[in-house]
């Protein structure tokens, strides 16, 4: 029968946990600032609305537009705001939820027609392609992850963990 031999490394969980807290913290970060980049932009309130929640909790699509005049509001220059990301603390899994607050969401996601005009064109020039959201989930957030867990990794914190302090 094998012997079995337990090696215990002084601080290896707490490092574990740093580790995974980072990861979780730098991801969110990444995706919710590719979604801001790829996803349409005219008067910024629909970028400058992506939320980022600890747990598994879908966002109310509750915010309305701040425009109220007829048409389009003026368009305005892309600006990337920052956003905030609620620290990773603790030794459970780490969830976070990422939505958009913005009432109009379904159709700016192109999760319901209405952002394309009847031609299935876009209405205006400087916009995502149809489907933007659906093909960023579906092709680049795996490459997204990749690159940021590569990022992670290379943080001084965690690549020069020698056991002892975390």
């Amino acid at each position: 029968m094998a012997r079995t031999t337990n090696v215990k490394i002084p601080g290896f969980n707490a490092y574990i946990d740093n580790v995974k807290n980072a990861l979780s913290e730098a991801a969110a970060r990444d995706i919710v600032i590719d979604l801001k980049i790829l996803g349409p932009y005219w008067s910024g309130e629909f970028e400058a609305n992506w939320v980022v929640v600890r747990g598994a909790a879908g966002g109310a699509a509750n915010k309305q537009t701040s425009y109220t005049g007829e048409g389009m509001p003026p368009r305005k220059e892309r600006t990337i705001t920052d956003v905030t990301i609620p620290p990773a603390q603790g030794r459970n899994s780490i969830t976070y939820s990422i939505f958009n607050r913005m009432a109009y969401r379904e159709v700016a996601l192109d999760l319901q027609p209405g952002r394309l005009n009847a031609s299935g064109k876009q209405s205006y020039s400087g916009q995502p392609a149809q489907d933007w959201y659906s093909n960023y989930v579906q092709t680049k957030l795996r490459s997204r992850l990749e690159q940021t867990t590569g990022k992670v990794a290379r943080l001084p914190r965690i690549k020069n963990f020698q056991g002892g302090k975390a």
